[in-house]
């Protein structure tokens, strides 16, 4: 993996400690398909670029089927190891070339439809038994400065 070069050595050091998490558990994942998991962990061995997203509305982005993740570390970081290691699956599933629909008011996390149905968020299973979302809004219960925190893909 390649850095850009204004990441920090600390901050490259626990991107790379959350991937090698996820890679472990989506290799024994059964939320996604075999062929979901073969893709992801190709996906694992190809060269990636890691840059820097200061979109204010995700944690991170990545091109769908490319090489490249920009990171948005101060939304990002601040919500913990879980949260890091199920973003950074969830964009490794999109480099693997699976994506998924906007995200509805209506959607739901868990519900398995259209959205949360879909490869890289059903891979967020992967990692701790429930979905991204789902944990974020357990953490703005306790943690209300969290709540303006906006995953991957904002709801419209």
């Amino acid at each position: 993996f390649a850095f850009d070069p204004a990441i920090s050595q600390a901050d490259r050091l626990r991107v790379l400690q959350r991937h090698a998490f996820a890679h472990f558990r989506a290799k024994q994942c059964t939320n996604i398909n075999p062929q979901e998991r073969t893709d992801v962990i190709n996906a694992y061995g190809r060269a990636m670029q890691h840059g820097i997203s200061t979109n204010p509305n995700v944690n991170a982005e990545a091109t769908i089927g490319g090489n490249q993740m920009w990171i948005n570390f101060g939304n990002l970081f601040p919500l913990g190891d879980r949260e890091i290691a199920q973003t950074l699956l969830h964009e490794m599933m999109h480099i693997a070339g699976y994506t998924h629909p906007v995200r509805q008011q209506t959607d739901v996390p868990g519900d398995n439809g259209p959205y949360y149905g879909s490869p890289p968020l059903r891979a967020e299973f992967c990692i701790a038994g429930i979905q991204s979302d789902a944990g974020l809004l357990t953490l703005a219960r306790i943690r209300p400065e969290i709540r303006s925190a906006v995953m991957c893909c904002p709801v419209r």
